[in-house]
């Protein structure tokens, strides 16, 4: 197989030889034409010379120049027009109409510059669009902070009571805030504003039970909890007596959950927080505690106090669970993201409205310096016309039309065999490099032929038929996969005869097994070793010398007769 790919790679190495000596070849065949072409081409524009070609090479190059001047004239004509459209004016046809826009620029760039207003209300608008991105993002950590727990109670205050429980060890359940343990009754939802409000501070401390108050004292004693720490020990052991709470006042609107601390809470609900509670605020001034429905309370001691910070109004301290905490929040976020694209827009205008008034003062500014000749084509398109014209009279006198023509036809066919010679000389110098590889791959498999003994008689034929069955025709495209096919397909063959010669091997010991059994004696030192059945043949071989299987069968005969007598 080696062999093959040689053969195959040194055929393709021929043929790209043969393109490489191709493609010189028409590399030097263009070469020639385009010399051919460029010396026709000097001689014809010799001759033109001679009859007045210089002229026309005049004209021309007159021509380019003032092309290129009207290309200059048109791009600040267009620079023009399109500050114009930003200054809401009309386009000036002439020198008349660009004075009189000039006229109106000088009025509207009196104190040019920024307006401070407009930046202001710009940052105004930027400073409030940041505001309510920070407060949603803190409405979002909150909201997520109350979707994780059950408690009304602020994080930080769950975070002292975590690391108090944690320090006593004991289960945070056994340290609940006061606010927890109560709620609004139902059917008094319209008080729980007023129950925050009189409620809020009792609710917001702990509750321990009279057996672990030491601990608790002694760790709130001896670290730095960053925040305030009220709690209030209890015996849950001992009954607790309290009167029943007087309707209409707010131990009567609040209910109190299940736990050992109940009794005493019901208790101080009825001693410290029988407030009447009022609609009307003229109620106050007869009652001698009380408090309304919006949260202004009334002590005992005369003072009124109605706490309407942002903080306060805001914070919950008061239920068995979160979830309209929670949903207010979700309405709160949901309002404020509403609020915030408003904001956006309104920012987003105050800046559009600011870039327009940047813009329009850039157009006023460039119009007033524009300068009228230097956006008036008028003068170089009558220039071009008169040029085309004058080369059009010279070119038509004595053949130089014809000859032109033929110049640029020949130019074209140069820049043709320039094209030709460029494209074969790159082909040849693919073709060399492809045709170099080949010869060194070819190398190197002739180098490990030589290292290599060919194979012969069985062994060439068993591979010569694999050979037809895997690719009867390969190609030098295909030889590296036939390879890899006709190895794969030895290996099976190897494995198939190792099976076979195994089982072989298997009945061979087998065979040898029986005799060992059966003729111990005639055996004498043969073992059932599979590398024995040559002395086994041997053996076999003398027996079939000394005729004894006909012996065998007389003896059979013999005593089949005698039993027949007996």
């Amino acid at each position: 197989m080696l062999g093959v790919h040689k053969e195959l790679l040194g055929a393709r190495a021929r043929g790209e030889q043969a393109e490489h000596r191709r493609q010189l070849a028409a590399l030097e065949e263009a070469r020639a034409r385009y010399e051919e072409l460029a010396a026709r081409i000097r001689t014809l524009e010799e001759q033109r010379r001679s009859t007045g070609g210089d002229l026309l090479a005049a004209i021309d190059a007159e021509l380019r120049t003032a092309l290129g001047e009207r290309e200059r004239l048109v791009q600040q004509r267009t620079r023009l027009e399109r500050w114009c459209t930003a200054a809401q004016v009309p386009n000036p046809t002439d020198a008349a109409g660009l004075a009189a826009v000039q006229e109106q620029a000088r009025a509207r760039t009196a104190g040019t510059g920024d307006d401070p207003d407009a930046r202001a209300d710009l940052h105004t608008r930027i400073a409030a669009a940041e505001e309510a991105k920070r407060a949603i993002a803190a409405l979002r950590e909150e909201l997520r902070s109350y979707e994780g727990r059950r408690s009304n109670l602020p994080a930080a205050a769950l975070a002292v009571r975590q690391a108090v429980a944690e320090g006593v060890g004991l289960a945070e359940d056994e340290l609940p805030f006061v606010g927890e343990l109560l709620d609004v009754a139902a059917g008094e939802e319209q008080w729980r504003t007023a129950a925050e409000r009189l409620l809020g501070g009792f609710g917001s401390g702990l509750l321990v039970d009279q057996e672990h108050y030491t601990a608790v004292a002694r760790f709130v004693d001896e670290h730095d909890l960053r925040a305030l720490v009220r709690y209030t020990p209890v015996r849950t052991d001992q009954p607790v007596q309290s009167d029943a709470p007087a309707p209409g006042t707010m131990a009567a609107k609040v209910v109190v959950a299940d736990s050992p601390f109940a009794p005493w809470l019901r208790e101080q609900l009825v001693r410290r927080f029988s407030h009447r509670c009022v609609q009307d605020a003229a109620e106050l001034a007869v009652l001698r505690e009380a408090v309304t429905i919006h949260g202004q309370v009334k002590h005992r001691a005369g003072l009124h106090e109605k706490d309407d910070r942002a903080q306060s109004r805001r914070d919950k301290v008061i239920g068995f669970d979160n979830a309209d905490t929670v949903r207010e929040l979700h309405e709160t976020l949901a309002a404020r993201e509403a609020e915030l694209v408003d904001l956006e827009r309104a920012r987003d205008d105050a800046d559009a409205a600011r870039e327009h008034a940047r813009t329009r003062r850039e157009a006023w500014a460039g119009i007033l310096t524009t300068v009228w000749d230097d956006v008036d084509t008028a003068a170089v398109d009558a220039q071009i016309a008169a040029a085309r014209a004058r080369r059009d009279a010279a070119a038509s006198g004595d053949g130089l039309d014809t000859l032109e023509q033929e110049i640029a036809a020949l130019v074209d066919a140069r820049d043709e065999a320039n094209h030709q010679a460029r494209t074969a000389r790159e082909a040849a110098a693919r073709a060399e490099k492809a045709w170099g590889q080949r010869v060194s791959e070819e190398d190197r498999l002739g180098a490990r032929l030589d290292q290599v003994n060919a194979p012969e008689g069985d062994q060439l034929d068993t591979l010569a038929a694999l050979a037809d069955r895997c690719d009867p025709d390969p190609s030098l495209d295909s030889i590296a996969r036939l390879r890899t096919t006709m190895q794969q397909a030895v290996e099976a063959q190897v494995a198939s005869a190792d099976s076979a010669g195994g089982t072989a091997r298997a009945a061979i010991s087998s065979v040898l097994a029986d005799f060992l059994r059966s003729w111990p004696e005639e055996a004498g030192t043969l073992t059932r070793d599979v590398d024995s059945t040559p002395a086994y043949l041997d053996l076999l071989a003398g027996l079939q010398a000394d005729d004894l299987p006909a012996a065998l069968a007389q003896w059979r005969q013999l005593m089949h007769s005698s039993t027949r007598w007996d």
